[in-house]
């Protein structure tokens, strides 16, 4: 796998947070979702480390700490 930076990464990968997104939205709006989730990812995919987990995981990861900040009403 070569190095990209995170943003790349980020944006390649906005349909796999999205995937998550509409699974988790749950009463939440679902564009605030996105993207305070894809803030997330990009924050996430700095320590982003292929050999302690799959990127899928990274982003599911990002989707579900949003909407619990969200729900809880807390930002970064």
């Amino acid at each position: 796998m070569t190095t990209q930076d995170p943003t790349g990464l980020a944006f390649e990968n906005v349909r796999l947070v999205k995937y998550f997104v509409k699974r988790m939205a749950n009463g939440l709006d679902a564009e605030d979702l996105a993207s305070e989730a894809l803030l997330n990812f990009e924050k996430t995919l700095h320590k982003f480390d292929p050999d302690k987990g799959s990127l899928s995981q990274y982003a599911r990861w990002a989707v579900m700490r949003a909407a619990d900040r969200m729900r809880r009403g807390m930002r970064d």
